[in-house]
């Protein structure tokens, strides 16, 4: 059965009964489907573990597991290289984390890879401490980088703040609901403030500047945190599991 009277980005539920002289039968179990604009190719997610082999990436798949979600996971310490463009192409949303990692953090290709991706209707979840760090060289002030400026909604960097807490923005689909978030980190905190881009809109502050947005150009979206998802989780996992479902959830509207 071909449903052609639907909308994008909007979940349909359907079931079946069976009709015959002696009447019609009991409903058959239900099942959804979400139909996506063109490029958006389904709502699997990818996570890439980028975190340098390190078990750190755990936090995230506990976050995944306990938000509901199902996923791959691509292990780039692993199998010794990223995933390209045609390895995220099937994912509707690539959830990619660097962790501790302040070399490498994004390489070139990398950045090219996720481009392409994005360009084609991608849906992409960043969390780095320290990518920022890494392009701009250690330097604070403004960025010039194509993947940063036009993908992650980003145009300038304060490095190494080391905040343990952020605020969720009032209002926000995103961070709304979670008020004050406190981080755990498991490894040596360089979290960052951020200056956005027009058009990006900050999704976690602190002391009155923006550590993470979300970014909606085109028809692709990014999440980005300056700061990495694992401190959330560490320290509250009912925290961490909201935020990514959230984070998921509005990525995939």
């Amino acid at each position: 059965y071909t449903d052609k009277s639907v909308s994008n980005g909007v979940t349909y539920y359907y079931y079946v009964t069976a009709v015959n002289s002696a009447g019609e039968s009991g409903k058959s179990n239900e099942v959804s489907a979400t139909p996506q604009a063109s490029g958006v190719h389904s709502n699997k997610i990818l996570f890439v573990d980028d975190d340098e082999g390190s078990s750190y990436s755990d936090y995230i798949v506990q976050a995944l597991k306990d938000a509901g979600f199902t996923y791959d996971v691509w292990d780039v310490y692993q199998t010794g290289y990223s995933p390209t463009y045609n390895d995220m192409k099937e994912y509707g949303v690539v959830i990619w984390s660097t962790g501790y990692a302040y070399k490498n953090t994004l390489t070139a290709e990398d950045q090219s890879n996720l481009i392409k991706y994005l360009n084609n209707g991608g849906r992409l979840y960043l969390s780095s401490q320290d990518l920022l760090w890494e392009i701009n060289n250690g330097y604070d002030g403004a960025v010039n980088n194509e993947f940063v400026n036009d993908y992650l909604g980003v145009k300038a960097v304060n490095n190494d703040i080391s905040y343990n807490y952020v605020h969720g923005v009032s209002g926000n689909s995103i961070t709304g609901n979670l008020g004050t978030v406190y981080f755990d980190y498991p490894y040596d905190n360089y979290a960052d403030e951020i200056t956005l881009e027009s058009g990006a809109n900050a999704i976690f502050t602190y002391n009155g500047h923006a550590t993470a947005d979300s970014y909606s150009h085109g028809n692709y979206k990014v999440v980005f945190t300056a700061f990495s998802f694992e401190a959330v989780e560490k320290y509250d996992s009912n925290t961490g599991a909201t935020l990514m479902q959230n984070i998921i959830n509005w990525l995939l509207s």
